[in-house]
């Protein structure tokens, strides 16, 4: 009787948990690095203005999509400055 030589690859449902450690250590560090910002509230103004900002660039997202993804990005810039 021959003996079947064994698989040159662990078998396919080994993978996931195999990252599983290294998929948690990443979310650790994520949350530690994120944990410590101050977040607040914008002033009722500055949301309405970011409102209308948003509405007036999602207007141009199917005949314009460059120009509105440079809009998106100015528009969140502005944002993250204060």
């Amino acid at each position: 009787m021959t003996k079947m030589p064994k698989p040159s690859q662990p078998p396919h449902d080994e993978g996931p948990s195999r990252h599983k450690g290294a998929a948690e250590r990443d979310l650790r560090a994520h949350e530690q690095r994120h944990g410590d910002l101050d977040l607040k509230s914008p002033a009722s103004t500055a949301r309405q203005q970011y409102t209308q900002d948003r509405s007036s660039g999602q207007e141009h997202v199917g005949d314009r999509p460059e120009e509105a993804g440079g809009e998106a990005r100015r528009l969140v810039c502005r944002r993250l400055d204060g």
